[in-house]
């Protein structure tokens, strides 16, 4: 890793600009210049290097075109990167963006499938019917590759509502609901309330769940894909003449057991692990925002009052800290005008602390969520911020077409003095990319062979994840 250094005025609080993720978009340089070991620098653009000390950052972006995964890691200040050609595997902790899956189904109630098979009609590959009494199922797919499904509760409908299936799709498939029916409801959609606390999956279920209390549930059984294609079905759906055995939609499989309720549980918002501690974010009954402190025996530790009176419109997004003691929120208040920044941790005592900071801070707290990553140093009086920084151009690709193509020129490292109220430190990691990307801007042929377009969607094939805490590097399989 080269150093370099270079003064620039003061950038003040505007410098944390929009916050996003260490390596996103790294993959890009990857591709285009060949699996070779990362080279970067750090640029020093305002303030002492120093600052950089206190923090200890990794991240992985893993490339499936290119069967690799990049490892990055600041350690005392210090930045180094490395590049695994071959097939390797991230770290146990390492979560994926997408790995929980938190899906509503709405199905046709059991006790009305006979009548729905008596009246459908067959025409193609297709069969119709109609039904009014339907359930809700939430299917839960965990990081472990395994899910359970829960009657979360029933739905009447005011007419009858057209339900079809596809024989011609794939064994097993049961009657659908067409159309939005019940989709205002319980919208299809759920929120990611989840968190891996132990040797558990803890769940956290709202009000929309009407036949579980809402609360922070155990999952104590979740099935694998092989094992819920062994099911036995019990039910049929009717072809034509053709009547074929499937197992329903209204069935529940897997199963929990309710572990911890919050006093007065409006809504639950999120749930994460704080060292050995679970750690539950929720509005009351008031409409205040509290945080409970859990043990591994459901009695509440500590709870704090967050915020009070936020009223019925808000939105919480949850933030990589990647520190094991550590806890981030964006909490958007009171119908998103105001923003706000919380950040939690546990001390050497067990006690919770936590601090909140203006949206602001970050230019608009409404872009933070899902792009961010923040660290508190080990006293409490630094946070770091890490973002993208990229530049954006015009590219004629043909028939006087436009696109507009952003580009990736390093990352951007703000750390903030809690006690100044303002950066003390901002650096950007260079990591080539912005050379190579440039090298296809000035190429003529980029303009008229779909070049950009190619470009543009060069991001698809990869991610990047934070382990919750910083690791040494990746391992060959």
């Amino acid at each position: 890793m080269m150093h370099t250094k270079k003064q620039s005025p003061a950038r003040g609080l505007a410098v944390l600009a929009i916050v996003s993720v260490l390596v996103l978009g790294m993959g890009t340089a990857v591709r285009m210049v060949g699996l070779q070991k990362m080279q970067t620098r750090l640029i020093d653009e305002y303030g002492d290097h120093q600052a950089l000390q206190p923090f200890q950052l990794s991240a992985y972006s893993r490339f499936q075109a290119e069967n690799a995964i990049t490892f990055v890691a600041l350690e005392n200040g210090q930045l180094s990167g490395q590049v695994f050609p071959e097939q390797v595997r991230l770290p146990e902790n390492a979560s994926l963006p997408d790995d929980f899956d938190d899906l509503n189904i709405i199905t046709i109630a059991p006790e009305e499938r006979d009548a729905v098979n008596q009246k459908a009609s067959y025409s193609g590959n297709t069969a119709t019917s109609s039904a009014q009494s339907l359930w809700v199922m939430r299917l839960i797919t965990l990081p472990d590759n395994t899910s359970l499904r829960l009657h979360i509760a029933d739905y009447q409908a005011d007419e009858p509502v057209e339900v079809m299936s596809y024989p011609a799709a794939w064994s097993g498939m049961d009657w659908d609901v067409f159309g939005d029916y019940g989709r205002q409801a319980y919208p299809q959609w759920t929120s990611n309330l989840y968190v891996r606390w132990g040797d558990s999956w803890m769940i956290g279920l709202n009000k929309d769940s009407i036949l579980y209390q809402p609360g922070i549930w155990r999952v104590t059984e979740s099935l694998s894909e092989e094992e819920v294609q062994t099911l036995p079905t019990d039910g049929k759906v009717q072809y034509g003449d053709i009547s074929v055995d499937v197992l329903n939609k209204s069935t529940e499989y897997g199963s929990v057991e309710l572990f911890y309720v919050p006093q007065n549980l409006e809504e639950i918002l999120k749930c994460v692990t704080l060292d050995q501690y679970l750690g539950v974010l929720y509005q009351d009954t008031d409409g205040n925002i509290r945080f409970d402190l859990v043990d591994e025996n459901a009695s509440c530790l500590q709870q704090e009052l967050i915020f009070q009176d936020v009223g019925t419109e808000y939105s919480c997004t949850q933030v990589n800290t990647q520190q094991a003691d550590q806890s981030c929120f964006v909490l958007g208040l009171h119908q998103g005008t105001d923003y706000r920044i919380v950040s939690l941790q546990i001390d050497q005592s067990g006690k919770l602390e936590w601090i909140d900071l203006p949206g602001n801070l970050l230019n608009d707290g409404s872009l933070l969520p899902g792009t961010t990553v923040i660290q508190r140093s080990d006293d409490g009086r630094y946070l770091l911020f890490v973002g993208r920084e990229e530049n954006q151009i015009q590219v004629d690709r043909a028939f006087q077409q436009v696109d507009s193509l952003s580009y990736p020129i390093g990352y951007r490292l703000n750390v903030y003095d809690l006690n100044e109220k303002d950066v003390v430190y901002s650096g950007l990691l260079d990591t080539g990319a912005a050379k190579v990307w440039g090298s296809y801007v000035k190429n003529p042929s980029f303009m008229f062979y779909g070049l950009a377009g190619e470009l543009l969607s060069l991001n698809r094939d990869y991610y990047t994840v934070f382990p919750q805490e910083a690791q040494g590097g990746t391992t060959n399989d």
